[in-house]
């Protein structure tokens, strides 16, 4: 129903982000409300994954606008043997202006605990470039409760005359921290090893 210039109300709708005909995923909500090229709001909201409810919002709001702007990204809400049901990157988007960009992350599983992160990835031409990785893990095996945390930092810097500084920061408590992690360098990885360099 269009109930305003731009907005529109929906009863009992769906929408995902996933590209399949059939998707595999999806979210459903009772109420929504469709601000044009703004954004989605919608209450209550259940995430389902091939048709099985695996997580319950309160409300949730998507935006649709173009371009760098903050905003919530929209999660990745899923099943596994190991980790039950769980729902991964309930994040927080935010640019700083125009060479950096900052994602504040949560994941929740339902058997294994949570994940907390920080991401931030920044270049300003010819001048630096890098990354900054944090994340605090907290969690549950055969009853034994376990807090992990990993930063990983990446850093690159034109200094004139031509100098460069490098650096390459790599820090963990214990690997436990990267088992479940989608990058299959880091969820292998067997050493860590950090480095400081000068170039003239």
């Amino acid at each position: 129903r269009k109930v305003g210039a731009d907005t529109y109300d929906v009863d009992n709708g769906s929408f995902t982000t996933c590209d399949d005909i059939d998707p595999c995923f999806w979210f459903s909500s009772s109420k929504m409300r469709i601000y044009r090229s703004d954004k989605i709001v919608g209450k209550p909201v259940i995430a389902y994954v091939n048709k099985f409810p695996v997580f319950y919002f309160p409300f949730v709001t998507i935006p649709l606008r173009r371009g760098r702007h903050p905003g919530f990204l929209i999660p990745e809400p899923g099943y596994n043997t190991v980790d039950g049901k769980y729902v991964k990157d309930i994040a927080w988007y935010y640019p700083y202006k125009d060479y950096a960009d900052v994602i504040l992350g949560f994941d929740l599983k339902e058997k294994t605990g949570w994940k907390l992160k920080l991401d931030s990835d920044y270049t300003k031409r010819y001048f630096f470039n890098g990354s900054f990785n944090a994340s605090y893990n907290r969690s549950i095996a055969d009853d034994a409760v376990t807090n992990d945390w990993a930063i990983r930092s990446v850093h690159h810097q034109e200094l004139g005359n031509k100098a460069t500084l490098d650096a390459n920061i790599d820090f963990i408590t214990n690997k436990r921290v990267w088992e479940s992690s989608g990058d299959i360098d880091e969820s292998l990885a067997q050493r860590v090893s950090s480095s400081v360099s000068y170039r003239q």
